[in-house]
């Protein structure tokens, strides 16, 4: 008799470490999506001060000064619009492409079949990578096999300078 109380109290304690970890994978959970929040509102506030900013800088200049800014301001956007349609929604600086073009540096090579396994996206997606990155010269062309392309470049500093040069030759 005495085993069978041993065994229920053991599996009340089962239970009760089982009940204890959901509670602290509710609490993990809402920590995150708080710190997600401050995270949002950190930036919200970051956008606002640095509207309250312009503002300001605005109204302490002169008329000249106000147009002189203006059309700078007029220049930049322009200017972002033309990157926008020169990459569509590519970007050549998300994490994901800078872990696709430092893989490759590190090899020596340029593989589709190795950076899908390796980043565990599709086909499209890598071989989008590479005719980009073709277009910014960081790997060779192809030259009609299926062979791994040759990656032309010895750093991830050099990648971005090559994508700079390539947003000044085009824009």
């Amino acid at each position: 008799m005495g085993n069978f109380w041993q065994v229920l109290t053991t599996l009340g304690a089962g239970s009760a470490s089982v009940e204890a970890g959901r509670a602290a994978d509710e609490t993990k959970k809402l920590n995150e999506l708080k710190m997600q929040e401050l995270e949002e509102n950190k930036r919200h506030n970051q956008e606002m001060l640095e509207l309250q900013k312009e503002q300001l800088k605005l109204a302490s200049m002169t008329d000249a000064q106000k147009l002189k800014y203006q059309k700078q301001k007029a220049k930049e956007i322009d200017n972002e619009k033309k990157i926008e349609e020169l990459f569509g929604n590519f970007d050549p600086f998300d994490p994901i492409v800078l872990k696709a073009i430092g893989a490759s540096i590190e090899k020596g090579l340029f593989s589709t079949a190795f950076l899908q396994t390796y980043l565990g996206i599709g086909h499209s997606v890598v071989q989008a990578f590479a005719v980009w990155f073709e277009e910014f010269e960081v790997i060779e062309p192809v030259s009609g096999n299926k062979a791994p392309r040759k990656v032309l470049i010895n750093s991830l500093d050099e990648y971005k300078s090559a994508v700079e040069e390539y947003i000044k030759k085009n824009l």
